[in-house]
Protein backbone atom coordinates (compact mmCIF):
# COMPACT_ATOMS: atom_id res chain seq x y z
CA UNK A 1 0.00 0.00 0.00
CA UNK A 2 1.39 3.64 -0.75
CA UNK A 3 3.46 2.35 -3.32
CA UNK A 4 3.90 3.25 -7.28
CA UNK A 5 3.89 -0.56 -8.69
CA UNK A 6 0.90 -1.79 -6.69
CA UNK A 7 -1.70 1.61 -6.96
CA UNK A 8 -4.15 0.12 -9.42
CA UNK A 9 -4.86 -2.82 -6.75
CA UNK A 10 -4.44 -0.82 -3.55
CA UNK A 11 -8.35 -0.80 -3.55
CA UNK A 12 -7.97 -4.68 -3.81
CA UNK A 13 -5.53 -4.65 -1.23
CA UNK A 14 -7.15 -2.98 1.44
CA UNK A 15 -10.21 -4.91 0.93
CA UNK A 16 -8.57 -8.17 1.75
CA UNK A 17 -7.01 -6.73 4.58
CA UNK A 18 -10.51 -6.26 5.73
CA UNK A 19 -11.89 -9.43 5.64
CA UNK A 20 -8.64 -10.98 6.89
CA UNK A 21 -9.27 -8.25 10.43
CA UNK A 22 -12.89 -9.63 10.51
CA UNK A 23 -11.75 -13.60 10.14
CA UNK A 24 -8.75 -12.91 12.53
CA UNK A 25 -11.39 -11.13 15.34
CA UNK A 26 -13.96 -14.08 15.32
CA UNK A 27 -10.63 -16.88 15.11
CA UNK A 28 -10.01 -15.02 18.49
CA UNK A 29 -13.87 -15.49 19.71
CA UNK A 30 -13.71 -19.21 18.52
CA UNK A 31 -10.51 -19.66 20.71
CA UNK A 32 -13.41 -18.93 24.11
CA UNK A 33 -16.41 -20.50 22.56
CA UNK A 34 -14.45 -24.05 22.17
CA UNK A 35 -13.00 -23.54 25.71
CA UNK A 36 -16.53 -23.10 27.21
CA UNK A 37 -17.81 -25.80 24.63
CA UNK A 38 -15.62 -28.41 26.24
CA UNK A 39 -16.36 -27.13 29.62
CA UNK A 40 -19.78 -28.01 29.11
CA UNK A 41 -19.10 -31.46 27.56
CA UNK A 42 -16.25 -31.93 30.48
CA UNK A 43 -19.59 -31.44 32.86
CA UNK A 44 -21.77 -33.67 30.72
CA UNK A 45 -19.41 -36.62 31.33
CA UNK A 46 -19.31 -35.86 35.03
CA UNK A 47 -22.79 -37.10 35.24
CA UNK A 48 -23.81 -40.45 36.65
CA UNK A 49 -24.29 -42.80 33.39
CA UNK A 50 -27.86 -43.21 34.73
CA UNK A 51 -29.38 -39.98 34.47
CA UNK A 52 -32.43 -39.56 32.84
CA UNK A 53 -31.67 -38.25 29.23
CA UNK A 54 -27.60 -38.60 29.97
CA UNK A 55 -26.93 -39.88 25.99
CA UNK A 56 -29.01 -37.35 24.47
CA UNK A 57 -26.66 -34.64 26.75
CA UNK A 58 -23.68 -36.13 25.77
CA UNK A 59 -24.69 -36.19 22.03
CA UNK A 60 -25.75 -32.81 22.53
CA UNK A 61 -22.57 -30.90 24.10
CA UNK A 62 -20.18 -33.44 21.96
CA UNK A 63 -22.12 -31.91 18.89
CA UNK A 64 -21.70 -28.03 20.38
CA UNK A 65 -18.09 -29.05 21.10
CA UNK A 66 -18.19 -29.14 17.44
CA UNK A 67 -19.20 -26.11 16.29
CA UNK A 68 -15.67 -23.92 17.15
CA UNK A 69 -13.49 -25.94 14.95
CA UNK A 70 -15.52 -26.45 12.06
CA UNK A 71 -16.27 -23.06 12.11
CA UNK A 72 -12.06 -22.65 12.70
CA UNK A 73 -11.85 -24.58 9.37
CA UNK A 74 -14.64 -23.22 7.08
CA UNK A 75 -12.47 -19.39 8.12
CA UNK A 76 -9.30 -20.94 7.27
CA UNK A 77 -11.04 -21.62 3.44
CA UNK A 78 -11.97 -18.19 3.58
CA UNK A 79 -8.35 -16.70 4.93
CA UNK A 80 -7.05 -19.00 2.43
CA UNK A 81 -8.49 -17.26 -0.75
CA UNK A 82 -7.72 -14.34 0.83
CA UNK A 83 -4.35 -15.55 0.51
CA UNK A 84 -4.37 -16.84 -2.96
CA UNK A 85 -5.20 -13.25 -4.00
CA UNK A 86 -2.73 -11.32 -1.90
CA UNK A 87 -0.16 -13.62 -3.72
CA UNK A 88 -1.16 -12.87 -7.02
CA UNK A 89 -2.05 -8.88 -6.65
CA UNK A 90 0.34 -7.69 -3.14
CA UNK A 91 3.80 -6.75 -2.59
CA UNK A 92 6.06 -9.72 -4.24
CA UNK A 93 8.60 -8.63 -0.89
CA UNK A 94 6.06 -9.73 1.09
CA UNK A 95 5.44 -12.98 -0.46
CA UNK A 96 7.33 -14.80 2.15
CA UNK A 97 4.42 -13.67 4.96
CA UNK A 98 1.62 -15.01 2.65
CA UNK A 99 3.31 -18.39 2.87
CA UNK A 100 3.39 -18.28 6.69
CA UNK A 101 -0.36 -17.94 6.69
CA UNK A 102 -0.76 -20.08 3.97
CA UNK A 103 1.27 -22.58 6.20
CA UNK A 104 -0.36 -21.22 9.12
CA UNK A 105 -4.13 -21.75 8.04
CA UNK A 106 -2.89 -25.45 6.79
CA UNK A 107 -1.98 -26.29 10.29
CA UNK A 108 -5.05 -24.65 12.11
CA UNK A 109 -7.53 -26.64 9.76
CA UNK A 110 -5.97 -29.77 10.79
CA UNK A 111 -5.92 -29.48 14.01
CA UNK A 112 -9.51 -28.63 14.04
CA UNK A 113 -10.06 -31.42 12.52
CA UNK A 114 -8.51 -33.79 15.13
CA UNK A 115 -10.48 -31.73 17.62
CA UNK A 116 -13.55 -32.52 15.67
CA UNK A 117 -12.36 -36.24 14.96
CA UNK A 118 -11.91 -36.77 19.10
CA UNK A 119 -15.49 -35.82 19.63
CA UNK A 120 -17.14 -37.11 16.99
CA UNK A 121 -15.25 -40.68 17.63
CA UNK A 122 -17.07 -40.97 20.82
CA UNK A 123 -20.79 -40.73 19.17
CA UNK A 124 -19.65 -42.09 15.68
CA UNK A 125 -23.08 -44.05 15.61
CA UNK A 126 -25.04 -40.91 15.53
CA UNK A 127 -26.06 -39.52 11.72
CA UNK A 128 -24.68 -36.09 13.12
CA UNK A 129 -21.38 -37.30 13.92
CA UNK A 130 -21.32 -38.40 10.38
CA UNK A 131 -22.42 -34.93 9.08
CA UNK A 132 -19.95 -33.34 10.51
CA UNK A 133 -17.25 -35.29 9.61
CA UNK A 134 -18.16 -35.26 6.04
CA UNK A 135 -18.40 -31.64 6.11
CA UNK A 136 -14.72 -31.25 7.25
CA UNK A 137 -13.42 -33.63 4.84
CA UNK A 138 -14.77 -31.94 1.97
CA UNK A 139 -13.82 -28.55 2.94
CA UNK A 140 -9.78 -29.73 4.02
CA UNK A 141 -10.00 -32.11 0.31
CA UNK A 142 -11.14 -28.84 -1.21
CA UNK A 143 -8.94 -26.38 0.31
CA UNK A 144 -5.42 -28.34 1.33
CA UNK A 145 -4.33 -29.23 -2.22
CA UNK A 146 -4.86 -25.93 -3.52
CA UNK A 147 -2.98 -24.56 -0.56
CA UNK A 148 -0.42 -26.78 -1.15
CA UNK A 149 0.09 -25.62 -4.57
CA UNK A 150 0.37 -22.09 -3.72
CA UNK A 151 2.92 -22.88 -1.33
CA UNK A 152 4.59 -24.42 -4.48
CA UNK A 153 4.34 -21.09 -6.55
CA UNK A 154 5.65 -19.49 -3.88
CA UNK A 155 8.51 -21.02 -3.44
CA UNK A 156 9.24 -21.16 -6.93
CA UNK A 157 8.99 -17.23 -7.22
CA UNK A 158 11.79 -16.65 -4.00
CA UNK A 159 14.11 -18.94 -5.78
Amino acid sequence: IGKKKYINVENDIRQLQTKNSLLQARLLELVDEDAESFELLTQAYTMPKDTLGYQSLIVQATMNACKAPVETIEICVQALAILEEMMKKGNKNLISDVGCGILLCQAAMKSAALNVYVNTNTIRNYPEAKKIESRIKFLIEESLPKAEKDMENIMELMR
